[in-house]
C-alpha cells in the first residue's frame, strides 16, 4: 500500500544493514559488536523515517522535535553520567556499581530538573488519580 511503502522500504534496508554490518562487526568485536550494529541500524531507521514524517506533514524538522528541551535534557544526564564512569572505574564489585547508580543518578538529575523550572511538567502528579487523566487528556 502507498501509505506504508515508506515503513518497508526503511525496515528491509534496516535488515540488510543489520545483516552485512553485523556479521563483520560481531566477527571482529563480539557483543561490542552487535550493540553498534544494533544503535546504528536503529538511528538510520529513525532517522529516515523521521524524514519522511516530515515531508509527509509538510513541517520543518525545527517544529516537529522539541531540540531546546532534547538538549537540555541530554545536559542534565551528562554529569551524572560523567560520575558514575568515575566510580565504575574504581573497581568495585557489579552489585556495589549498580546501587551506587541507582542512589546518585537519580537524585542529581532530579536536583537538575528541580532547580532549572522544568519539574512544572510533572505538576499533576499531585492530583489524585481521577483527575490525572482528565488534565492530561484536556492538555492534548
Amino acid at each position: 500500500h502507498a501509505k506504508t511503502k515508506q515503513i518497508l522500504m526503511a525496515n528491509t534496508f534496516r535488515l540488510l544493514f543489520s545483516v552485512i554490518a553485523g556479521y563483520f562487526l560481531i566477527m571482529t568485536f563480539g557483543v561490542i559488536g552487535a550493540a553498534i550494529t544494533f544503535t546504528v541500524s536503529f538511528s538510520i531507521n529513525a532517522g529516515y523515517q523521521l524524514f519522511i514524517t516530515k515531508k509527509i506533514i509538510k513541517i520543518r524538522l525545527k517544529e516537529l522535535l522539541p531540540w531546546k528541551d532534547i538538549f537540555i535534557i541530554f545536559g542534565f544526564t551528562i554529569l551524572p553520567s560523567i560520575l558514575l564512569i568515575g566510580i565504575n572505574q574504581l573497581k568495585f564489585h557489579v552489585y556495589v556499581n549498580i546501587l551506587l547508580a541507582l542512589f546518585i543518578f537519580p537524585p542529581i538529575v532530579f536536583i537538575f530538573v528541580a532547580k532549572s523550572g522544568y519539574m512544572r511538567y510533572f505538576d499533576f502528579i499531585k492530583l489524585p488519580r481521577q483527575m490525572r487523566f482528565i488534565k492530561l487528556w484536556r492538555e492534548t
